[in-house]
């Protein structure tokens, strides 16, 4: 599965990143892109912030699906050392030339998996407008099981998934082929909601504690989950 995404997220790198990035007909200015990225990880902050007040560390954060770095340049700003991974070498490419000091640093990742990262080493796990365009419902389910093999015992990860029910309409429209649709809606592009209730489950079924969502049921679906730190159990 990972090769065809690979694929198809290497040539959206060489055609126009940015705007394969946001899914937007309008590419945005490079200076709007991280301008963007910025708000969207001061949103994700001040929520997590409200609903898990001092739960966030100023470890070691990871972005998954980074593409050229737009969270995760916000991330690194915010925690001691931050590193994106992607499925596409291409994206990655463009991300470590925009950002030659090597902070943040990023990573080729296999398209299910987190296999360059070290198991517990991550204070806080981030993840926006990705899991949306993985067809496979199966990488999914493993990339939440590897969020749980990442973080650090009582750490945190905010990830982002589009659970609303689409119309008949809507998926009529999706069986269409490629070429009848705006590049912005063809596969590895278009959205794939997923059922909120089956996400839910696939936190559980990895060991990850949900402790709060925004917007359940939507597009801009949020889960704040938390790996249980079971030594803080067994001293109380």
């Amino acid at each position: 599965m990972s090769t065809p995404m690979r694929q198809a997220w290497d040539r959206f790198a060489r055609e126009d990143a940015r705007f394969f990035i946001l899914t937007n007909p309008h590419s945005a200015s490079e200076a709007d892109f991280y301008a963007q990225g910025r708000e969207t990880w001061d949103a994700v902050r001040g929520w997590i912030e409200s609903v898990a007040p001092g739960r966030l560390k100023s470890g070691a954060a990871l972005d998954i699906g980074c593409g050229i770095g737009r969270v995760t340049r916000a991330l690194a700003d915010s925690f001691d050392a931050a590193t994106g991974v992607d499925v596409s070498a291409e994206m990655v490419k463009k991300a470590r030339a925009a950002h030659p000091q090597g902070k943040p640093g990023f990573e080729v990742v296999s398209g299910s998996d987190l296999s360059p990262v070290a198991n517990s080493s991550m204070d806080f796990v981030h993840s926006a407008i990705v899991f949306q365009h993985i067809p496979d419902w199966a990488a999914i389910e493993n990339y939440i099981r590897e969020v749980g093999r990442v973080l650090r015992p009582g750490a945190l990860a905010a990830l982002h998934l589009d659970t609303r029910r689409l119309s008949l309409p809507a998926k009529v429209y999706r069986t269409l082929p490629d070429f009848l649709l705006p590049r912005h809606h063809r596969r590895f592009v278009r959205r794939v909601p997923r059922d909120s209730a089956l996400v839910r489950s696939a936190f559980e079924a990895s060991g990850l504690r949900i402790i709060a969502e925004q917007s359940p049921d939507s597009d801009l679906h949020w889960f704040l989950v938390e790996k249980p730190d079971h030594s803080q159990t067994s001293a109380s």
